[in-house]
């Protein structure tokens, strides 16, 4: 498991405790911070995933295009 999946697995856990905090919560305004946090944490893990995505495919192309030899073949 890669750091930022951990990263983004922590995020989803403390979006689930803000959940639990809104659904226990009594005041409107206590559930509805709560309920507000949770969408917060959720949206960074998402983040944090599609860009750990992206720098996955940008890692891959710089290592093929380090693969590919430089020059004229024939000169080789």
């Amino acid at each position: 498991m890669t750091n930022n999946q951990l990263r983004a697995d922590e995020y989803r856990g403390r979006a689930a405790d803000a959940t639990a905090s809104a659904d226990s919560a009594t005041l409107d305004n206590v559930r509805d911070r709560h309920v507000a946090a949770a969408a917060r944490w959720t949206d960074l893990a998402r983040l944090n995933e599609r860009h750990a995505g992206q720098r996955t495919a940008e890692t891959k192309r710089s290592l093929i295009l380090t693969a590919i030899p430089r020059g004229d073949p024939c000169t080789a």
